[in-house]
Parts: C-alpha cells; sequence; structure tokens
C-alpha cells in the first residue's frame, strides 16, 4: 500500500497543474499548423506534462509505503556437539529425529538448528568434535538473534555436562516459549578415579620454588592403593600413595617444585588407574608454568603510612611480575640500583636515575621537577570529582570514561601546576559541576626516563568504592598496573618487533602482530614478511604475514597441541631482520574429565520454562508437544519512506518526453 505526501499541502500540486498549464499554453498558443492543429496540442501536452511534474518535485514529495512481513512461529534447536556426546548409541536415532522434526514442521514453523560447543554457530553438520561445550553461549545466541521474535519453542539436545561459562539455571532466557530438553548419554555412576582440578601460579621465578595444589576423587574405589605423580619430559619430581578408605573420597595434596630454569615448564600429573576403569582420560593432567628470571622491584619512599599506600602496592601486587619494597625516606641508603621504578608519596626524593612516580597529597608544598612546577596557594584543600580526559599513551579500559565521574572525591591541594614539557593527562579536576584544567593524573614520556604525576589524596576510597558497586578491583588494580608497565618498561629500539602469545588453548586462534621501523623510527610495512612454525615432530608450517595500515598481522587458527618454535623474517634496506621465540598450544580436554551424564540438570532447566524433558526415543513425543503449542504466525508492519524524485523511472519518463517534444519541434520547424 502507497500513498504520496508533500512537505507542503497537497493543495498546492493543483497550483502546479496550473503552472503546467499555463507555461504549455503560452508557448505554443503563437504557432498555427494548417490541418495538424493535433500536433500543437501533443507538443502542448507533453510541455505540460514535464513542467506540472518539475513543479511538484519543488513540493518535496515523498512515497510512503506500507509493508506486511509474516514470520512463521520459530523453533530453535540446540544440539550439543562437544567430544563428550562421542560414543551414544543414541546419536543416530538424534539425527533421524532433526532431520525428521525439521521436515514436519517447516511447513508451518521456522527450524533453526545450532552447534553448542564452546561457541553456538549454526548446524551444517553432526561432527561431535567440539573441546568445550558453554550453555551461556547458547543462551546468549538466543537473547540476541531472537528477543522479540516469534519464538514458539525451544530445543536443547545434550548430556547435561558444561565445562564453559556460568549455570544455565541462572542464563537469561528472554522467552515466553517452553524449553524442551533431549536427554543423552548413561548417568549410572561408574569406577573413577581423575584429577579433579589443579590450582597453579602461572607465573614462578627462578631460584624460588611454587606449590601445585592438586584435587583428586576417587568414586567405587574403596581400599586401591593410587600412585600420584609429577613428571617433567622423562624425569619425575614426586611421587605419593593416596588410600582410597570410602566409595566416595577426595584428596587435596601441594607438591612443591622448583623453578631452575628459565621458560616455558609443561608439567604432568598423573594418577594410576585401577582396576575395570573405563575413563582414564581424566587421570592426566598438564599445567604450564613460565619461569622468569626475576620480579621487577618498585620502591615506594614515604615519611609516613597512608591508606593510599596500601591501596597502590596492593593494586600493583595482584600482577606476579612486580613487587614493591617500601621503605621511610629515613631509612633509605640511595641505592636505585635493583629498582625499575620508584614512587615517591607525599614527600620530596632529589632527582632520582630511574622513572619516578610522583605522589603529591594536600598537604604537600611547592614543588619543581624537570617537566613541571606545582605551585601551592597558601597551603588550602578541597575535594574534586575527576573526569577522564583523552589519552593516548597506552590504551584504558572503554569503561573508565563513565565511571571516573561515578568515584568520591579527592582531597586536592589548591594549586596551579606549569608544564616545562610534553604532558598528557588521564584525569582532571571538576569542581562544582565545572571542568577545570587543574590536574589530577600526568604522564611525560621523558628524554631518558618516563615520569607521572598524581595529585590529591583517596585512592583507597575509589578501590572500596569499585569493590562495594561491582564486588571487584578490576578497574581500579588493572588501571595502576597500566601505569606502572608503562612507567617501569625498558623502551625496545629494536627496527623490527613481534608479539604474540606465549601459550594458547588449542582451540583458540594464534594472534601474531609484528612492527618495523626505519632509521628515523617510523612504521613501515612495504617489505614482505614470513613467519615459520616448527613443532616438536619437525613439521614446518610457512605463513605471510597480512599488512595492516602501518604494520603486519596474522591469525593462524586450529594449531594441533604441543611446543612450537617459531622464527619471523623481514628483508629492509638490504639487511635481514630475525626474531626467534617458541610459544605453547596446550591440549584442551575438558570433555574427557567427565563422563557420568548430568540429566537432572536438563530436568530442572526445562521444568523452569515450563518445558519437559524427553528421550530421543520420543522424538515423536517431542513433536507433537510442538504442534500442540498455540503458536502463530504474526505479521509485522512497518512504513517505507523514500523521496520521489530518487525514482529513476521519473527520469527516463521526463527524458522520453523531452526528447519526444524537441524531435517534434525540429521536424516541424519550430527549433
Amino acid at each position: 500500500m502507497q500513498n504520496i505526501t508533500t512537505e507542503l499541502p497537497i493543495g498546492f500540486s493543483i497550483f502546479c497543474l496550473f503552472l503546467g498549464a499555463v507555461y504549455a499554453y503560452f508557448l505554443y498558443n503563437k504557432y498555427i499548423f494548417e490541418g495538424k492543429s493535433w500536433l500543437l496540442k501533443v507538443m502542448a501536452f507533453l510541455r505540460f506534462i514535464v513542467v506540472s511534474i518539475l513543479s511538484f518535485f519543488l513540493l518535496e514529495p515523498f512515497v510512503n509505503s506500507l509493508l506486511i512481513d509474516k514470520e512463521k512461529p520459530i523453533i530453535v534447536v540446540g544440539v550439543d556437539q562437544s567430544e563428550s556426546m562421542q560414543g551414544s548409541v543414541q546419536l543416530q536415532e538424534l539425527e533421524v529425529g532433526i532431520s525428521e522434526l525439521q521436515n514436519t514442521l517447516a511447513g508451518k514453523h521456522q527450524v533453526d538448528v545450532y552447534a553448542v560447543g564452546s561457541n553456538t554457530i549454526p548446524l551444517d553438520s553432526f561432527h561431535y568434535q567440539e573441546k568445550a561445550t558453554n550453555y551461556s553461549s547458547f543462551f546468549q545466541q538466543l537473547s540476541d538473534l531472537y528477543s522479540h521474535r516469534n519464538v514458539a519453542a525451544v530445543v536443547l539436545a545434550s548430556d547435561g555436562l558444561y565445562n564453559q561459562g556460568g549455570n544455565p539455571l541462572y542464563a537469561d532466557y528472554p522467552f515466553q516459549a517452553p524449553l524442551y530438553t533431549i536427554a543423552f548419554g548413561d548417568t549410572m555412576p561408574q569406577k573413577d578415579v581423575r584429577i579433579s582440578h589443579i590450582y597453579h601460579n602461572d607465573l614462578a621465578f627462578l631460584g624460588n620454588s611454587f606449590p601445585l595444589h592438586v584435587s583428586v576423587q576417587a568414586q567405587f574405589c574403596e581400599g586401591e592403593k593410587l600412585q600420584l605423580s609429577v613428571w617433567e619430559g622423562q624425569t619425575q619430581l614426586h611421587q605419593e600413595e593416596l588410600i582410597v578408605s570410602e566409595p566416595y573420597k577426595r584428596f587435596q595434596t601441594q607438591v612443591q617444585l622448583s623453578a631452575d630454569k628459565v621458560g616455558m615448564h609443561c608439567y604432568q600429573v598423573r594418577l594410576s588407574s585401577v582396576s575395570r576403569e573405563e575413563n582414564i582420560y581424566n587421570n592426566m593432567e598438564e599445567v604450564f608454568v613460565e619461569i622468569l628470571e626475576s620480579r621487577q622491584k618498585i620502591l615506594l619512599l614515604t615519611e609516613s603510612a597512608h591508606p593510599d599506600i596500601f591501596a597502590l602496592t596492593t593494586a600493583i601486587e595482584q600482577n606476579d611480575n612486580y613487587e614493591v619494597n617500601q621503605q621511610f625516606v629515613k631509612d633509605f641508603k640511595g641505592d636505585y640500583s635493583n629498582y625499575s621504578l620508584l614512587i615517591t608519596f607525599h614527600t620530596e626524593v632529589n632527582e632520582a636515575p630511574l622513572p619516578t612516580w610522583h605522589v603529591w597529597g594536600a598537604n604537600t608544598t611547592s614543588q619543581q621537577t624537570d617537566w613541571l612546577q606545582l605551585h601551592i596557594y597558601n597551603g588550602q584543600s578541597s575535594e574534586v570529582l575527576v573526569k577522564s580526559e583523552d589519552f593516548s599513551y597506552f590504551q584504558l579500559d572503554e569503561a573508565w570514561s563513565a565511571w571516573a565521574e561515578q568515584l568520591p572525591p579527592l582531597l586536592v591541594p589548591f594549586a596551579d601546576v606549569k608544564y616545562l614539557m610534553d604532558y598528557q593527562n588521564i584525569f582532571s579536576q571538576t569542581e562544582k559541576g565545572i571542568v577545570t584544567n587543574r590536574p589530577i593524573f600526568s604522564f611525560h614520556q621523558g628524554q631518558q626516563y618516563r615520569q607521572a604525576l598524581w595529585l590529591g589524596e583517596g585512592l583507597w576510597k575509589w578501590r572500596l568504592f569499585e569493590y562495594a558497586q561491582k564486588e571487584s578491583h578490576d578497574l581500579f588494580d588493572g588501571l595502576i598496573q597500566q601505569c606502572v608497565q608503562f612507567l617501569a618498561v625498558k623502551e625496545d629500539k629494536r627496527m623490527f618487533r613481534v608479539k604474540l602469545p606465549k601459550k594458547i588453548y588449542e582451540h583458540e586462534t594464534l594472534s601474531i602482530s609484528a612492527q618495523l621501523y626505519d632509521a628515523n623510527y617510523e612504521l613501515l610495512n612495504d617489505p614482505e614478511t614470513t613467519i615459520l612454525l616448527r613443532n616438536t615432530q619437525g613439521h614446518e608450517f610457512a605463513y605471510a604475514l597480512n599488512k595492516t595500515a602501518k604494520s603486519y598481522y596474522l591469525a593462524i587458527n586450529d594449531l594441533e597441541a604441543g611446543q612450537y618454535q617459531y622464527e619471523v623474517k623481514v628483508l629492509s634496506a638490504g639487511e635481514e631482520h630475525i626474531r626467534r621465540g617458541q610459544f605453547t598450544v596446550m591440549p584442551l580436554q575438558l570433555e574427557q574429565r567427565q563422563k557420568q551424564a548430568n540429566h537432572q540438570l536438563l530436568y530442572k532447566l526445562s521444568n523452569m520454562h515450563e518445558g519437559q524433558l524427553f528421550y530421543p526415543r520420543e522424538m515423536n513425543a517431542l513433536e507433537q508437544a510442538i504442534q500442540s503449542l498455540d503458536s502463530k504466525t504474526i505479521s509485522y508492519s512497518s512504513v517505507q519512506l523514500y523521496e520521489l524524485l530518487n525514482q529513476r523511472w521519473i527520469f527516463y519518463l521526463l527524458l522520453v518526453f523531452l526528447t519526444l517534444e524537441w524531435f517534434l519541434r525540429k521536424q516541424n520547424g519550430i527549433i
């Protein structure tokens, strides 16, 4: 259904017709064709139509179209494609049932089938090769794609085992439609011993020892003796015996290992199997620990205790790479050689030969450094709020732009800051709703050492406030750690730099980025850059890095588990640059750790959302339950508005009329 509206009253269209008629009359009234009066009328009519249409366009006409779309009831089916489904005798029955369900319901319903694994994607074929099960991704997919749609029912076929994401019982389910579940797998408890969890540090430091906290679970193994051992390669590092005294027994044991070599280390925790144990995949687990040469040490000098010191040091030491050494100024001997960063807290320190973070409080006096001057007025202070500013030295979390305005006020001295060199602010002061140019947090790149200024007190309030609001310290701790990393980092002067993670899981993407600099340290990416990967079996894989705006990037998928050596090469200005290193692809065996199906979870899930649990042999009953639902096709109406002037057929119509008129005038000598 279409109608035409104009910006001006539609009555003006009569004036357009009148204008066309007047124009045609005065144009052709002076001509007389003996015996061809009809020709004069034809040309006048053509000119009348053209002028009327053109003048009508001055009214800015729009075409108003009413569009009606019909949507069938939608049936969303999620099928677990994880490895834990392998071996079930009911899989063939499931696949036939899903196919028949699609064919039967296709006439009156729209059936969308998805593969559920670590992610949820449309199902092309049944394969059962997913390395993890994430019900949360399935429900998130439902919410993203089908909110406010005509969803009649949701079907989930699975064994009830999930190992990624949150508990599906608490997932967002934005439909009034029932949720049906199809239960697979064996729920019978089996004789089994397994390593249920290993808690360990990702990092350790050379010369130290570090613990592995191993949790072992045994069921129906009363009287069995288990051997728990830890290996690195072919070397056994630890062994102990565990005696099972109950039908259901849990063990907690701690193993201390020595960090005696720098690099990425793979440790195997092995648990001996017992007779008639069917699942032995969960008797062994690998953990990866990176051993670093040493922590970066940070020196914090102060004259007195303050709650902001605790907030700073706690945030910094959440990162295992950093160790804060707090000293009073009167006890410090002046040796900075072991430190990567100096934090001067509410005190004056002579210029130090290392990056420095100045923290000046409400009672500070006028100060001067090589990059700024601080002038204090009469020792006054006031409470101010903060506002985040544009900052480019490093990437801040996007949440800070809004979060900064919610934070409690800081107590700052009334002062002017005069910058003598380049700087950038993260936060500036806001007083009584007015944004000022007075800084809270400033950074300076420095010729030799980077420096920062924090002006004010109340950091401890920020950290407590975040926990009260979000039950975490992620934003605050992340900001402080980013600042420390920026200040303490040793500037990389290499002409060719390569960055990639040191470890990933086997289903993850390996992301590689590289930057090439010329003699002026300006980025370029004209030369071709290649990378060669070599696994422990000696197999090699060659790739060319893709060029981005000014650098290089490559994403590699589906790498097999194992350790890889890499070599990245580029030839620039006649010089070959080579970067070598190694990374580890860790195996993901989540699906092999638990084989006993959890139908109770599926029952609770369907019962919670007014559905029902079915078994594969009951696919016909599921089909009948869906067809008995009071689901209807819904019509959606929408209005489409577009300018009449944009219709090409009108242009061609006018062109034909003008061309015909010109031809007639030419043939009769009027032109």
